[in-house]
């Protein structure tokens, strides 16, 4: 039941990516609509995980795993049910609250629910199945989307979640960290608000950015309002009678090191997650089908890599995959940047192997080791802070690699599109088309061989754009990689005393 009901929180990520260029091309969107459809459902993860780890403590962990499957159901129906861009926007916003409550409450009920000796192992599987679901959502989303619509890959999540609410009240164990009396009125609601409005006001001025450049006003403003807000948030954490993020757990070296380590790696992952269904399907011209099915291998390595890592931890520690896991990701990325084309065997296998490894090699150790680092009485809010910084960094990595990969789009186009000799008339037509980066659309009643040029254009463009996504993400990896080194000594010891 807990892999059920954290899976859809995930899945979400993976199959809302695969759709994105479809959604993009039916509602006639661009493509900074397309980055607010995932840092909406991001932002509200994120924002709220917190308060999601500190309700599941003292509410009941399958009480508000259950509130939130419940309401990720509602916003499910809404997403699939969108008429336009906006609509689908804040459905998926309420999607992301719904996964706030649910995933801090189920990694809190398997780590509760075993000894330290043995959570390693048990957070492995709940990792190795979690992941499983979500690299089996590609694949599922491929299918889904050209045999019926994207709106299938909102539907999908519906009798999940359904079968979540009719077994998890009688299937799952109960457990608190507070008495019923220390409920509502000790939770943090204003630093979950500050928070949501900082990480918004970021995200607008980083999105904005890529689309009217740094001295924009809009710009300028959010991000000085972000500012301003992040250090209320500090300031109100400090003073409330109980954070939702408890500035001192980050006095332990273990604890701070391990999820820098996250936020850094998260970011890499974010990335280049994001772009990979764009390029396979605007740049490389393969169908959703081949699209989803292209991840299938990387599933397989991860399944079968995730819980002998889990072992491996508790028996000898973390230090090793910790610090080989990350530069198994980073070869990926490089090789990915490298090769990447249509021929799969010869483009996309080999780099789609290396992110199975690595992926698998390092998610479990890091998951397990930061639960370890934080203790057992504070399972839900570690669990909520780690969560939430792993979101965080898929909203920064939409955001400022999507920044990046806009700036790389629009300096190739531009040279490829003199490179085929499109007239100038016609480059200034397609002004208005760059804001849809790979979903650029020539203008009906362009002469045959100026729109084969256009499309050569611009899939090569974004093809570059990804491959430079690739490359700052695998130096994100080798700094993950020296992180990691760096704070896994206290958790090596704390894993020997518990033995």
């Amino acid at each position: 039941m807990t892999i059920l009901a954290s899976s859809v929180a995930f899945i979400d990520m993976t199959i809302v990516n695969l759709a994105l260029p479809v959604m993009q091309a039916d509602l006639g969107a661009t493509f900074q609509s397309m980055q607010w459809v995932v840092e909406a459902y991001i932002l509200l993860l994120t924002a709220f995980m917190l308060t999601g780890g500190g309700l599941a403590d003292r509410y009941g962990r399958r009480r508000i795993l259950c509130v939130g499957a419940l309401l990720f159901l509602a916003a499910s129906v809404a997403a699939g049910l969108s008429a336009n861009a906006t609509e689908l926007i804040v459905a998926r916003a309420l999607q992301g609250l719904g996964g706030a409550l649910l995933a801090p409450a189920s990694l809190a009920i398997v780590s509760s629910s075993f000894p330290p000796r043995e959570r390693g192992r048990a957070v492995g599987l709940w990792a190795a199945f979690s992941g499983v679901s979500t690299a089996l959502a590609p694949p599922l989303g491929g299918v889904l989307i050209e045999m019926w619509s994207w709106r299938a890959v909102f539907f999908i999540n519906v009798p999940i979640l359904a079968t979540v609410l009719l077994f998890a009240p009688w299937r799952l164990p109960e457990s608190v960290r507070c008495k019923a009396g220390s409920g509502a009125a000790t939770l943090d609601w204003v630093g979950a608000l500050v928070a949501c409005a900082a990480l918004g006001a970021l995200t607008l001025a980083l999105l904005r950015c890529g689309q009217w450049g740094i001295f924009d006003p809009v710009v300028i403003g959010s991000a000085g309002a972000a500012i301003i807000l992040l250090c209320i948030f500090v300031f109100v954490e400090k003073r409330a009678a109980a954070p939702m993020v408890p500035l001192e757990i980050f006095a332990a070296r273990a604890f701070l090191g391990l999820n820098i380590m996250t936020l850094v790696l998260f970011t890499a992952v974010g990335a280049v997650m994001f772009f990979l269904p764009m390029t396979l399907l605007q740049s490389l011209q393969y169908t959703p089908i081949e699209a989803g099915a292209a991840l299938i291998p990387s599933m397989l390595v991860m399944f079968a890599v995730s819980p002998a890592m889990g072992r491996f931890s508790d028996r000898y520690g973390p230090r090793l995959p910790l610090i080989i896991g990350p530069c198994i990701s980073a070869l990926a990325y490089v090789v990915f940047a490298a090769t990447a084309s249509p021929s799969y065997l010869n483009g996309i296998l080999l780099p789609v192997l290396l992110m199975g490894l690595g992926f698998g090699t390092w998610v479990t150790p890091l998951t397990s080791s930061v639960m370890t680092a934080a203790g057992e009485a504070n399972a839900g809010i570690a669990s909520g802070i780690n969560n939430a910084v792993a979101r965080l960094a898929q909203l920064l990595a939409i955001a400022v690699l999507g920044l990046l990969a806009s700036v790389v789009f629009n300096a190739a186009l531009d040279a490829y599109l003199v490179q085929t000799n499109v007239s100038a008339d016609l480059v200034a037509l397609l002004a208005d088309e760059r804001a849809k980066l790979g979903g650029m659309i020539a203008p009906d009643g362009v002469p045959h061989d100026q729109m084969n040029a256009i499309q050569w254009a611009v899939r090569t463009a974004m093809r570059d754009a990804f491959s430079a996504v690739c490359y700052v993400a695998a130096c994100l990896c080798v700094c993950a990689s020296l992180i990691g080194n760096w704070s896994v000594a206290g958790i090596r010891t704390r894993v020997s005393v518990s033995k």
